[in-house]
């Protein structure tokens, strides 16, 4: 009897997990602001998540590639602190824009610039994983106060689901641009400065308090779906 309880429990628990995902995807596809937001925000995600591809692709160019990932690793110091300094100090809109912008530029010139600067390559390489990962940092918070507390987590899993989703295709260009680093790293900056431009269709949410439900957060900001 007590096995067959159990078993009735993680059965009823699965279901509601279940019902519990869909629920939230129904909610967010119902309205129309939040469905054009969750699209945004992943267009947003996928880009700033294809700029990892400069980490992937260090093999790729003329330097030592154990020293490349020394330094990339080093990174993640500064990334934590400069994210906190922006979260705190700057709006959301603001930073997100100009990191992806920044992140997409940088890997542009990657390519633009010879083999034979292996040292500014190396440079520009630091100098977008700094842009693309501190991008990536803040779009997490953004995510999380873009919606309400009944549609959060699923909207924030949305947002690293296609980050990841953008790393993974990087990985395929990164195989392609051996030879043409055109189609590796000019294909991620372009994609990353074009996907920098939605953050202006995301409204800013610093210093505005946490939303419960869908109809409080149209409330509060006044939308009309």
């Amino acid at each position: 009897m007590k096995l067959e309880s159990i078993s009735g429990c993680q059965r009823i628990e699965s279901s509601s997990s279940t019902v519990s995902v869909f629920s939230s995807l129904k909610v967010i596809s119902s309205r129309k602001w939040s469905c054009q937001r969750i699209l945004t925000l992943m267009v947003v995600a996928f880009g700033t998540g294809l700029v990892f591809g400069v980490t992937l692709g260090i093999g790729n160019l003329n330097f030592d590639i154990y020293l490349s990932g020394i330094f990339n690793g080093l990174l993640d110091i500064p990334v934590v602190l400069l994210t906190y300094l922006l979260i705190e100090k700057y709006t959301r809109k603001t930073s997100l824009l100009i990191l992806c912008l920044a992140s997409g530029l940088f890997s542009v010139m990657i390519a633009v610039v010879a083999e034979k600067f292996k040292m500014i390559q190396i440079t520009l390489s630091l100098a977008t994983f700094l842009c693309g990962d501190t991008a990536l940092n803040v779009l997490y918070v953004y995510s999380i106060e873009m919606f309400p507390t009944s549609v959060r987590n699923f909207a924030a899993s949305l947002a690293r689901q296609a980050a990841t989703f953008g790393a993974v295709i990087s990985s395929l260009l990164n195989s392609l641009g051996s030879k043409n680093p055109y189609l590796s790293y000019g294909v991620f900056g372009l994609i990353a400065f074009c996907c920098g431009f939605f953050v202006l269709i995301l409204p800013e949410t610093r210093g505005i308090s946490l939303c419960d439900t869908m109809d409080e957060q149209e409330g509060k900001e006044n939308i009309h779906s």
